[in-house]
């Protein structure tokens, strides 16, 4: 069994989906992907596309969204929010 954790972002998601589905077809392994912050609806239609993602042997879980407003600045740079992100979501994980 292998678990991925993507940070959020699709730009994110979408290469650790390619990854989960490289093990899934190539070495028949359980895959398990913890998605931070992403919308599900759009995971699932990019899932829907690929016949690796359709077997038992994939899943992904959305963790849910956390609030930083109150540990970050708005003009904070994006590289600091997505730690923050990924902090704060750990505990769901």
């Amino acid at each position: 069994m292998l678990v991925l954790l993507a940070s959020p972002g699709m730009r994110h998601l979408i290469p650790v989906l390619e990854l989960g589905k490289c093990f899934v077809s190539q070495h028949d392994s359980q895959v398990t992907v913890f998605s931070v912050a992403t919308d599900v609806s759009t995971i699932k239609s990019h899932l829907r596309c690929s016949p690796e993602y359709t077997t038992n042997l994939f899943n992904v879980v959305a963790l849910p969204s956390v609030d930083i407003s109150t540990l970050v600045d708005n003009d904070a740079p994006v590289e600091t929010k997505m730690v923050e992100i990924m902090h704060k979501s750990l505990p769901a994980l």
